[in-house]
């Protein structure tokens, strides 16, 4: 994997970070490559030589985000089954935190307390 320069790591960053946003806001069907370069602060060429796709740009988000989350779960050195509540916590917490989450979704946030709540015990 080639090394990337500060600027590109801040570049990439941006592009995966505005992607997140777009994506809680508007949904997939709202997303266009054009939008996410102009709120990116790049060119929609470099977003297409990058990612190829609107799916592989959304991927590659994704992933960021859970490699993230992975790796604060991984900083506290909790192991075996206290580990795996963690991760759902650490998932839960994400997905609660979003903006709109609770609004639209409400059930969806109370069963993921829940299921946390059991799972810890």
């Amino acid at each position: 994997m080639k090394t990337l320069t500060f600027d590109q790591r801040q570049r990439r960053e941006r592009i995966l970070s505005c992607t997140r946003e777009h994506l809680s806001r508007a949904g997939y069907e709202g997303i266009n490559m054009r939008d996410l370069a102009v709120v990116a602060e790049v060119s929609t060429a470099t977003l297409y030589n990058l990612y190829q796709s609107k799916d592989m740009l959304i991927l590659a988000a994704l992933e960021d985000l859970l490699r993230g989350l992975n790796d604060r779960v991984d900083q506290s050195r909790v192991k075996g089954f206290e580990c795996v509540v963690m991760r759902l916590q650490t998932i839960a917490d994400q997905v609660v935190e979003r903006h709109d989450t609770p609004k639209r979704w409400p059930g969806c946030c109370l069963l993921l307390r829940r299921l946390i709540r059991l799972s810890a015990c």
